[in-house]
């Protein structure tokens, strides 16, 4: 148990630090990831190569899935406050302060 905590702290650091430089990546992706390199660990160079395309290749899939299902979604959502009158163009934002003294 201890093991499988530190393990999710551990993703959860990493994807932390990533996120900026990829911000498509999910802790699920990133734990497919670490999977594929510690099972490298114990191949061949030519295993090795094999198993981190496929998981590449994946991930790409996976993102590029994801990215669909978002614009999909972002497009239904804006028809469906379009179709009752809501503008998001129109709309009041509010400006959040951020106040480093809390």
């Amino acid at each position: 148990m201890i093991l499988t905590s530190v393990s999710h702290l551990f993703l959860a650091k990493v994807h932390q630090e990533l996120r900026g430089k990829n911000p498509e990546l999910t802790v699920c992706q990133l734990r497919t990831a670490m999977s594929a390199f510690v099972r490298s660990l114990w191949l061949s160079d030519r295993c090795v190569t094999q198993l981190l395309e496929r998981t590449a290749k994946e991930l790409r899939s996976t993102q590029a899935r994801r990215a669909q299902a978002r614009k999909s979604h972002t497009q239904a959502t804006r028809r469906r406050l379009h179709a009752v009158g809501v503008r998001l163009t129109t709309l009041i934002r509010c400006q959040w302060e951020t106040n480093s003294a809390l």
